[in-house]
């Protein structure tokens, strides 16, 4: 192959991967791939600022962290349970703080008899393995060397939270969606849309279409629920793991709930999102 034929492949090559995307928002396949699997990176759309301590004290799954974390180094080990849980008073300790802010209407609701019972306090305990803050030995819980470093900057333990949470985590294991493909697979590109179109509030809806046309695989490859296949479509399973879930816990999110039916009418970028979360337009160079 001649020099000149060669240099005109590599040209075409170059284009098709810097060529604007509709459905990608205009990004680049080369763009979204960083997008994809290396978000937060320095050369990545997306990036992660670094707001004062007043924004970090306002998302409610780091603080459940922090506490548990700063409880591990108070007391230098925690003894888990049989299961490998925490125990009770702990649990329910980091629970009754409700850093979720739920309404809660009765004493029974709030109350918890395990970890488990406690979506915050159980995704608290596992991130924080995940993270590699923490270590479990002779069913011990302890804070690593890196974990002790850690904890006393409060920057960066939201950036290694939040990549566990990202990369880590199987966003399946805390809800009603467990065996489907619809993961973490592109949530930079939801944090995309998020950033772009998150300052008016909107149904969720809207945000599921632009995924999809996305990624329109994950939809296609979706199984049939057997008993109940309106409930349990790629639309609501992408939904609750990055909206009502992902979002929602890292403070992300406005949910605008209607008070008569309790179901949830638009969704809008909060003020921690905006001060978090820093999204560049697409390059386009073709």
């Amino acid at each position: 192959m001649t020099g000149s034929v060669q240099s005109q492949i590599e040209r075409i090559i170059f284009i098709s991967n810097n060529t604007a995307i509709p459905d990608f928002e205009y990004y680049s396949p080369d763009e979204m791939h960083k997008i994809v699997d290396n978000a937060f990176n320095e050369d990545n759309p997306i990036q992660l600022l670094n707001p004062d301590i007043q924004v970090y004290n306002q998302i409610p799954l780091l603080n459940s962290i922090i506490h548990l974390a700063k409880h591990i180094e108070e007391k230098g080990e925690i003894r888990l349970t049989q299961k490998g849980n925490l125990p009770l008073n702990i649990a329910r300790e980091i629970h009754e703080r409700n850093y979720m802010n739920i309404k809660i209407n009765t004493d029974y609701y709030y109350k918890i008899y395990s970890e488990t019972d406690s979506l915050v306090v159980h995704l608290s305990r596992i991130l924080l393995q995940l993270s590699g803050m923490t270590r479990k030995k002779y069913n011990k819980l302890s804070l690593t060397k890196a974990g002790a470093k850690l904890i006393t900057n409060i920057n960066e333990v939201f950036r290694v939270i939040i990549s566990a949470y990202c990369y880590k985590l199987n966003w399946g294991y805390l809800n009603f969606f467990p065996e489907d493909s619809i993961n973490s697979n592109g949530f930079g590109f939801s944090l995309i849309l998020f950033d772009k179109y998150g300052d008016v509030g909107r149904p969720v809806s809207f945000y599921s279409k632009k995924y999809f046309r996305a990624f329109p695989f994950l939809r296609e490859n979706y199984p049939v629920h057997p008993e109940f296949p309106d409930l349990f479509t790629p639309e609501k399973s992408y939904e609750t793991k990055t909206f009502y879930n992902f979002f929602n816990y890292f403070g992300f999110i406005i949910i605008d709930i209607d008070d008569e039916s309790y179901k949830i009418r638009n969704v809008k970028k909060s003020l921690i999102f905006n001060k978090l979360i820093k999204c560049n337009p697409p390059q386009r160079l073709f």
